[in-house]
């Protein structure tokens, strides 16, 4: 076996920001740290996965409602950015893969 040691805060927080680069967030502080307490037995992979189902919730709203909309998807994006409510679903729904 070999022991890969779970990402310290820094490292998650550098993860987080580096997944959400492409897309539009709108994240305080605060926000970020709760999230990276809500994180705590989370390994890179969890963190890469929380990350890409937090940005689909905007993109799942989106699409609920595009029947009553004219503007394309891309600017329905731009105009709803990922939130807190975002992550905490997908923290919610995602186990960490880590027994300990």
């Amino acid at each position: 076996r070999i022991l890969i040691p779970m990402p310290s805060k820094e490292a998650k927080k550098k993860m987080l920001l580096k997944h959400l680069s492409h897309h539009v967030y709108n994240l305080s502080e605060t926000e970020l740290e709760e999230i990276l307490e809500a994180t705590d037995r989370f390994s890179g992979a969890d963190m890469k996965l929380i990350c890409k189902e937090a940005v689909m919730g905007p993109v799942r709203k989106i699409i609920a409602r595009k029947q009553s909309s004219s503007k394309s998807i891309q600017k329905l994006v731009k105009e709803n950015p990922v939130t807190i409510d975002d992550f905490r679903a997908s923290i919610t729904s995602t186990k960490p893969s880590t027994c300990s």
